[in-house]
């Protein structure tokens, strides 16, 4: 016969639970961790809601629409003066004044405005490179719009010829000495063929006139305005043709040394000579007692 002995079937109640040690405990979501998500969350919706306002386009108004129209008329005016050709500068559009002794093609072609476009002229610049010029003394420039430009030189004046051995130059109130270019009869002339007046350059080219030589000239001109022709060498020193009523005398003055004291007694002693109606050649007053020859 079968076995029908049933075994007892084990009670849950009796089943041998295990250790508690030995089960896992579910991992909890803490209200922390919760909380930080949370506020993930709520950063990039700010974030993504900050993209989106500035994507935002603003409307347009009136004075949005005044300031694209002041920018877009700039760019046009920009662009017309940048490519229209009445913007540069031509032969043409330059006047130039004043210029006597230098040509006006050689001023042009100094000043170096060919071709340059009338906002880009530095007219101080182009002064200084005018002022290079020999004869120039000042110059000015205008410049104005279109295309136009005004130089006015001023040239130097000569208050003196110089006469040396190696040619003829002028001499201006400042010293400076530049070859003549045509005769000046009015003007007094010296004759210096030793070119003891010169102020010596590095150079070695005498390009000046001795100041003090030049204000000693100019003085005694300024006391007998009617005297042209001076000498001055090293053996007489300085000398001077005085024209008188009966023709004219060489006066000898010696060195710039007390020159004022000689010339204070010159015109006493010719005011003599007349009075005695003699014919004087030459008069020196480089001694205390001055010293005549009659022709």
């Amino acid at each position: 016969m079968p076995n029908t002995e049933r075994r007892p079937r084990k009670s849950r109640r009796t089943t041998q639970r295990r250790s508690t040690s030995q089960h896992k405990r579910p991992r909890r979501r803490t209200t922390r961790r919760r909380t930080f998500r949370a506020e993930r969350s709520l950063h990039a919706g700010m974030r993504v809601e900050r993209v989106v306002r500035t994507l935002r386009v603003p409307p347009i108004g009136a004075p949005q629409v005044v300031s694209l129209g002041i920018i877009f008329a700039v760019v046009v005016l920009f662009v017309f003066v940048a490519v229209n050709s009445r913007f540069y500068v031509y032969r043409e559009q330059v006047t130039i004044e004043g210029a006597r002794y230098t040509p006006a093609e050689m001023v042009y072609e100094r000043a170096g405005l060919d071709g340059y476009h009338v906002l880009f002229i530095d007219p101080e610049r182009v002064a200084r490179r005018l002022e290079e010029l020999p004869y120039v003394r000042e110059a000015r420039v205008t410049v104005g719009v279109p295309a136009t430009v005004q130089i006015h030189i001023e040239e130097r004046v000569p208050v003196l010829v110089w006469e040396r051995a190696d040619g003829v130059f002028w001499v201006d109130e400042e010293g400076v000495a530049l070859p003549a270019l045509e005769e000046r009869p009015g003007l007094p002339r010296l004759y210096d063929p030793e070119g003891l007046a010169a102020w010596e350059s590095e150079g070695g080219s005498p390009s000046r006139f001795d100041q003090e030589i030049l204000e000693t000239f100019l003085r005694v001109r300024s006391q007998f305005p009617h005297v042209r022709v001076i000498y001055y060498d090293a053996t007489w020193g300085l000398r001077i043709v005085v024209p008188t009523r009966r023709g004219s005398v060489e006066v000898v003055l010696g060195t710039l040394t007390g020159l004022d004291e000689r010339l204070a007694r010159l015109p006493r002693i010719l005011q003599y000579i007349e009075s005695q109606n003699r014919r004087i050649k030459r008069i020196d007053l480089t001694r205390s007692e001055p010293v005549v020859w009659e022709e």
